[in-house]
């Protein structure tokens, strides 16, 4: 159990990770924009996963209105030889990215991306999209925002 409640539930079907946030009594929502500009995670960077929750304490209760989370992405043409071959290519580029989430009572979804590698700062620029994006209202959000550098990997998927 995470956070006031929140759990991060991970699954691993045939090709990519699927994510969703459940509270307490089920499951909320999936973690993916419904308007079809998703990044397809191909699995969580590192042996362990970190959640970084952003949200507001009143009294001595924090209450989360987003999560960061660190994810692997394969480029997209690497993603569609994998699903065509079966495996990934033998030098398949991994990009890391902070997938910035709204949580709230209505449902999860995700609000930005932030290329890990290819910006000088970028759990500034995740922590940016969580405290004003993440803020900004119920989900689905119109549109996904791509913060800092948008890097080849990620521009394959949204744009």
């Amino acid at each position: 159990m995470g956070v006031a409640g929140w759990t991060l539930n991970v699954g691993f079907p045939a090709f990519g990770a699927t994510l969703n946030f459940s509270r307490e009594k089920g499951r909320v929502s999936a973690i993916s924009p419904t308007d079809g500009r998703q990044v397809p995670i191909d699995g969580l960077a590192g042996k362990t996963t970190t959640i970084e929750w952003r949200g507001t304490t009143r009294g001595s209760v924090f209450e989360p209105y987003a999560a960061i989370i660190r994810v692997l992405v394969l480029d997209a043409r690497q993603r569609q030889e994998m699903i065509e071959q079966g495996s990934p290519p033998p030098s398949a580029r991994r990009a890391q990215i902070l997938m910035v989430t709204r949580l709230g009572r209505e449902g999860s979804c995700v609000v930005a991306y932030v290329d890990a590698q290819a910006n000088p700062a970028p759990n500034d620029l995740a922590r940016a999209a969580a405290d004003t994006a993440a803020k900004a209202g119920p989900c689905p959000v119109e549109q996904v925002e791509i913060r800092g550098v948008e890097t080849p990997v990620l521009s394959g998927y949204i744009r």
